[in-house]
């Protein structure tokens, strides 16, 4: 069985082959390749996930799905045209929810990459308007609150490194752990530079609308921080 699947999934490639070389103004031949993904990654030929499947193929996708549920086949009944609806709203509700989730820890990637980057352009652009941010023993920031923090750290620590250790998401929550690390080369909140070493563990909880940053809290070992640069006893 496991060699007659191999062989059925082989038809997506036959396909493309046939119409790699044929000129037409949409791009038919990586849509057939693409068209038995799945937006979990666990389709075929190359596992494919969200963004990376042509949204060509994802239509056809659904209609396949939905023409081989009504149909008979040899080693079943059809199972009627309702059925196979049924199916593909709840899958297709199932794939959006993951896509969206996948898109918000992008947001969330992005922002370090900023932060680290000390491109505070780029980070404001990816703050709502409104945004609060909560973080510990500072009570809740807003836009321009949270720059003048950023601008804080990354003058105190100007070669700042966030290692996302994990991240996950559920509909517009992303969750992130990461290590915070850098030199105490700058002024941080009045206390002079010691020229150390630090590394300290964060948690992060962010809330994404419309691709941008709404509502965030973080949870940082602000305590092993200023033990670290000799502000506090250890």
């Amino acid at each position: 069985m496991i060699v007659e699947f191999s062989m059925i999934k082989m038809h997506s490639q036959a396909g493309h082959d046939i119409f790699q070389n044929v000129e037409l103004p949409w791009p038919i031949a990586d849509i057939i390749l693409q068209h038995h993904e799945r937006l979990d990654g666990s389709g075929y030929p190359r596992g494919l996930a969200c963004k990376d499947i042509l949204l060509s193929a994802r239509i056809i996708t659904v209609a396949d799905v939905i023409e081989a549920m009504a149909s008979h086949r040899p080693y079943r009944p059809a199972l009627g045209i309702d059925k196979a609806l049924e199916f593909s709203i709840v899958q297709c509700k199932i794939g959006m929810e993951e896509t969206m989730s996948e898109e918000n820890k992008a947001v969330v990637r992005k922002y370090y990459e900023l932060l680290d980057k000390g491109d505070m352009e780029g980070m404001m652009g990816l703050f709502s308007d409104t945004i609060a941010w909560r973080f510990t023993g500072m009570g809740e920031l807003d836009k321009k609150g949270l720059e003048g923090l950023i601008q804080g750290f990354g003058g105190a620590f100007p070669d700042m490194c966030h290692t996302i250790d994990l991240v996950v998401a559920e509909g517009d929550v992303v969750a992130t752990s990461l290590t915070f690390a850098g030199t105490h080369n700058g002024e941080l909140m009045g206390i002079p530079p010691s020229g150390k070493k630090v590394e300290v563990r964060g948690m992060n909880m962010y809330r994404i609308a419309g691709g941008k940053i709404v509502d965030a809290e973080t949870v940082v070992d602000m305590m092993a921080l200023m033990q670290q640069i000799g502000a506090i006893p250890s």
